[in-house]
């Protein structure tokens, strides 16, 4: 999945005088404290190697149906970069488009690698060729949104458990005080 990538929590609450807007509170706090920076950490570690970064743009919705998502998707110049190095590329022709040949080293390392969060610098190496067109040989998509959803899972479900467990203690105390009026 390119572009976009997001993270919900969405909010069901028993019947009864449990007040849900209480549990949306507390699920809202834990992923703006938590979740929101977390996530955006793991981002930034996919470029660190880079050169040329995108930034991104990570931004808490709140949806009818008592759903609340954080939605992470690449900005600025780079984003397309990085959306085409998650996503990877088959096999295709690279053309000059100057009069000029363009140079290139024979080897490469590449500043990522599929599935790992963490990033190098790139590196070219070997001889240095000149050619007004070349076939590029494709790479695997880095899959980087996939990646941190897997890492990222079992944290988002403790954060979540804090949520209730908060929202349940602060329900517990306006069901005491009812109880004394």
């Amino acid at each position: 999945m390119a572009g976009k990538f997001g993270i919900s929590a969405k909010v069901k609450v028993p019947k009864g005088n449990l007040n849900a807007a209480i549990f949306e509170e507390e699920i809202f706090k834990i992923i703006n404290r938590e979740s929101k920076p977390s996530v955006k950490q793991l981002y930034e570690a996919t470029v660190e190697g880079w050169k040329n970064k995108p930034t991104f743009s990570i931004t808490i919705v709140r949806n009818r149906g008592r759903r609340i998502s954080l939605k992470i998707q690449p900005t600025g110049r780079n984003a397309d970069q990085y959306n085409l190095v998650s996503a990877g590329a088959k096999k295709h022709p690279i053309i000059s488009l100057s009069t000029k040949p363009m140079s290139f080293q024979t080897g490469y390392k590449a500043a990522t690698q599929p599935r790992i969060i963490k990033s190098t610098r790139a590196q070219g190496f070997g001889r240095v060729k000149h050619a007004f067109a070349i076939m590029h040989p494709g790479f695997e998509g880095r899959d980087f949104h996939e990646t941190i959803a897997k890492f990222y899972a079992p944290i988002f479900v403790d954060d979540m458990r804090k949520a209730m467990d908060r929202a349940a203690r602060e329900q517990a105390k306006i069901l005491r005080f009812l109880e004394t009026v």
